[in-house]
């Protein structure tokens, strides 16, 4: 899910919690590590279980998200749950003062259980070590189409093809994605890639590996 903006790595992140105040307080701890890390997070915000779960029904996807448990209604274990049926491996992290749940959280392998009160180091931590796992995870092709965000595995791709303002993928499956944008901003995006990709005309971008 991760992609490139300019020279820095965009990370798509959401927060779930029915508590503003710590909504607020991981708002602004992802937000310090801007400069630190060189990256920039786009952080999504939801104060029910209910409302990620939709989001991500409709397609939306995350690299991180982070869930506090107790919520009313649809609770973090059962969001969770619904995130691994949905077979996304987003990085999810519990923020919860219910200690209780810290064995429930890991049957949806989350990746830490922090304890509130938040502490700003235990949290640092946590966030850059997912910041970490996401730099030595499968390298994808991200790209937007109608607000809603589209990952592709590499090795999946066969090329690329130019077609007005819009670029078609070709995948091994027959299938194909769309997006809009151009050929050229394609390639430069996937010369840091692991797979070789060869222009081999002004309207086709192909996978050689």
């Amino acid at each position: 899910m991760t992609y490139e903006k300019g020279d820095r790595t965009l990370i798509l992140v959401a927060i779930c919690d029915n508590d503003e105040g710590a909504t607020f307080q991981i708002e602004e701890l992802i937000e310090s590590t801007y400069e630190k890390h060189g990256v920039e997070m786009e952080i999504d915000v939801y104060y029910s279980g209910e409302k990620l779960a939709e989001a991500i029904s409709q397609g939306k996807m995350y690299d991180i998200i982070y869930l506090d448990i107790q919520m009313g209604g649809l609770d973090g274990l059962a969001v969770g749950k619904y995130i691994r049926k949905m077979e996304l491996d987003s990085i999810i992290v519990y923020i919860s003062e219910y200690i209780e749940y810290i064995e429930s959280v890991f049957e949806v392998e989350a990746f830490e259980f922090i304890r509130k009160p938040i502490s700003n180091e235990k949290f640092m931590l946590t966030l850059k070590r997912a910041l970490n796992r996401l730099d030595r995870k499968q390298y994808f092709f991200d790209c937007k189409y109608k607000n809603y965000w589209i990952r592709i595995p590499i090795k999946d791709i066969v090329y690329f093809e130019s077609s007005g303002r819009k670029i078609n993928i070709h995948l091994k499956d027959n299938k194909m994605e769309i997006f809009n944008g151009k050929l050229d901003n394609v390639e430069i995006k996937l010369s840091n890639s692991p797979s070789l990709f060869l222009r081999i005309h002004k309207s086709y971008l192909v996978n050689l590996s």
